[in-house]
């Protein structure tokens, strides 16, 4: 068994063992079927859970949806019904795994930790004040990331003239700038965030601090904003684990902007995951894993969730896009401004 099964198959398990010792499989298989709203009044009333907001309403529906993606449940009418009797799994032995992943698997398992007291009401576990700077650090370094990032750069790369412009759209802790650099040592990056608290990680990480504008967090308000940039600039622009911290309601407007500042036969470049749906194609392994990540960032100040793949085709074929490659079972998408 490879090393990415491992670790999937143990987040699995790690959320399996938080929906059966929070009691929420007590609660969602003591009836035969039943509607949404009846389980989230259910367990409102049973486990004291505050779900009168639409984030914490939404993580319940993660966990349904994925219990329907391990056959415990089935969605029929707007109904959901049980497989029958439901046995409680194996608890979760420690994960055991190598550097990066181990730190990955942690994560994940100290937000779905904190998701009971997150669900009755408390607070993120994390958020992107400085005190909060080394998690995402270690997070968003994983190998997982990693690898999707230099595979991202090659499909960028694909087909196009040398990448002389670039914008990394929420820098972050550095890695995307990095990897532009390894890239090439020409190219010039103009790294955007709407908060500074990672500038000093990021600059860290840079083999040619020279070669990067930066445009800091008073001159750009965040999603929702425009970039103070001019129209038809960057032969590319990576956009790299944060668009489930994009708003629904910003969503057109951060990709339209995107659209304009990109020049003509430029790319776009996003890692995600993909939610998934009826049009989801990725194996089942990383839809399950997508499930268990959405659900537990969901502890994460200003996580929306992921989208699913037919929402993002239809906003940026609508936008105008041109999508020329979604890759590593929906979680890398390379898009081109014709």
């Amino acid at each position: 068994m490879d090393l990415w099964t491992i670790f999937h198959k143990a987040l699995a398990r790690r959320f399996m063992d938080f929906i059966f010792a929070e009691g929420i499989a007590g609660a969602v298989f003591a009836r035969r079927e039943f509607e949404f709203d009846e389980i989230l009044s259910s367990l409102s009333r049973s486990h004291g859970y505050a779900l009168k907001d639409a984030k914490r309403q939404r993580m319940l529906g993660v966990v349904l949806d994925f219990l329907i993606e391990c056959e415990y449940l089935r969605a029929h009418r707007g109904r959901y019904i049980t497989s029958g009797d439901c046995p409680r799994p194996a608890a979760p032995e420690p994960a055991r795994l190598p550097g990066g992943l181990q730190s990955e698997y942690d994560f994940f398992d100290r937000c779905i930790g904190h998701a009971g007291a997150y669900l009755r009401g408390g607070r993120p576990l994390y958020d992107f004040s400085g005190g909060s700077v080394p998690v995402w650090d270690e997070f968003l370094g994983n190998p997982e990331f990693e690898y999707a990032r230099a595979e991202l750069i090659k499909r960028l790369s694909e087909g196009n003239p040398a990448i002389n412009m670039a914008l990394v759209l929420c820098y972050g802790p550095g890695y995307d700038i990095y990897h532009l650099q390894r890239y090439s040592e020409d190219i010039r990056i103009t790294a955007v965030d709407y908060n500074g608290v990672f500038y000093e990680t990021a600059m860290a990480k840079l083999l040619r601090p020279a070669s990067v504008d930066w445009i800091h967090s008073d001159k750009w308000d965040g999603f929702g904003s425009p970039l103070p940039i001019g129209d038809g600039y960057f032969d590319a622009v990576i956009f790299a684990c944060a668009d489930p911290y994009v708003p629904d309601s910003t969503r057109r407007f951060v990709y339209e902007d995107i659209f304009r500042v990109l020049k003509r036969r430029g790319s776009l470049g996003i890692i995600t995951r993909g939610y998934p749906d009826a049009q989801c194609a990725a194996e089942r392994r990383y839809r399950i894993s997508a499930l268990c990540h959405d659900f537990a960032e969901s502890v994460c100040d200003g996580w929306q969730g992921f989208y699913p793949t037919s929402d993002t085709r239809a906003l940026l074929e609508g936008i105008g896009f041109d999508i020329k490659a979604v890759a590593l079972n929906e979680c890398l998408w390379r898009v081109d401004k014709p």
